[in-house]
């Protein structure tokens, strides 16, 4: 295996903060050592951003953040926290695996557990952190950092020790579908206030459908709204009503979060195409979601806007794309 030789300059000066964590955390049994890339692009924010919130929030008596420059560069505290901890999680930002390279540089018996950030939100993300909305960023962080407590801690996580801010308020909090004020919790997924084992949920959306004679179908919300269901030519099919129905959400759920990023919206448009299979059970198999608009914002910002409206934000999406395979593009168009 080719190898580099790098020479650091030693110091003798110590960091107080950084050596009384690492006093603090130098417990017996020894924590559950967390480091991560900090690289300076997105990929690396998200990383950083993950292994602070499974250290300082969701596992904090289990846990112990290490300081990648302080535990690399100096043989102090934070290399001492890593070099006893029988168990060492690397959040890396990809797959060129910094933190654990570097770390078994200086500790070459070391075998910490990777895990790859980009693979579990699972979005190519843009090389500069000012291209990526600080929102996104939370809701990225959060879904690696639970993964991290779910699959390699292993119920290790204790309660936070401080609650993030409530749905619709600002950045999302950890167990929330919610990201910017404009989109209500009413707009995504079922949000729960704590974290408990038991589910929470939002008030319940009940629609009333009445026949109307022939194939007509009436549907009538809570609050008096309407709409008519019907296979004749005149009007939307049931079945075109579900497809409209994730056209308008999805539709609602990224206008929210272009209003909020001021991205000078002046044309949105959504096509949804459902493929249904052959057969009974009766099931769509396939549907396909075009967005088309006129913003003021990159391609990159556009591609994480759409995919948390897909993924995160919409529940009609989110349901369906449990049942089907739910996918989508977006093309640049001019207003008319």
């Amino acid at each position: 295996m080719d190898r580099e030789t790098i020479k650091i300059t030693k110091v003798t000066g110590k960091c107080p903060a950084c050596e009384d964590y690492s006093e603090k955390n130098s417990t017996t049994p020894p924590k559950i050592a967390v480091m991560a890339c900090e690289g300076a692009c997105a990929r690396g924010e998200v990383a950083r951003r993950a292994a602070n919130l499974v250290a300082h929030r969701l596992a904090t008596d289990s846990t112990v953040r290490i300081c990648l420059g302080g535990a690399f560069t100096k043989d102090t505290g934070q290399r001492n926290l890593v070099r006893r901890a029988e168990r060492v999680i690397a959040i890396e930002g990809c797959f060129i695996n910094c933190s654990s390279r570097m770390m078994e540089g200086v500790l070459p018996e070391l075998k910490p557990e990777i895990v790859r950030a980009d693979l579990i939100y699972n979005l190519d993300l843009p090389f500069g952190i000012d291209e990526v909305p600080d929102e996104m960023f939370t809701i990225y962080a959060h879904q690696v950092a639970e993964r991290v407590v779910r699959d390699s801690l292993k119920g290790s996580a204790a309660p936070a020790t401080s609650k993030p801010p409530a749905c619709g308020t600002g950045p999302a909090p950890a167990d929330c579908g919610c990201s910017t004020a404009p989109v209500s919790c009413s707009a995504g997924p079922a949000c729960s206030t704590k974290n408990t084992d038991t589910p929470q949920y939002l008030t319940a959306d009940v629609v009333n459908v009445r026949w109307g004679g022939k194939t007509a179908f009436h549907a009538e919300n809570t609050r008096g709204g309407t709409l008519v269901m019907d296979d004749g030519p005149a009007n939307c099919s049931a079945v075109e009503v579900l497809m409209a129905s994730l056209g308008g959400c999805v539709s609602t759920a990224l206008l929210g979060q272009l209003l909020k990023d001021e991205a000078g919206v002046r044309a949105l448009q959504v096509n949804v195409a459902g493929t249904r299979k052959a057969g009974l059970p009766a099931a769509y198999e396939k549907i396909h979601v075009v967005f088309s608009l006129e913003v003021n914002r990159k391609d990159a910002i556009l591609e994480v806007m759409i995919r948390q409206a897909m993924t995160v934000l919409c529940p009609v999406a989110v349901t369906l794309g449990l049942a089907a395979e739910v996918t989508w593009e977006f093309r640049r168009m001019k207003a008319d």
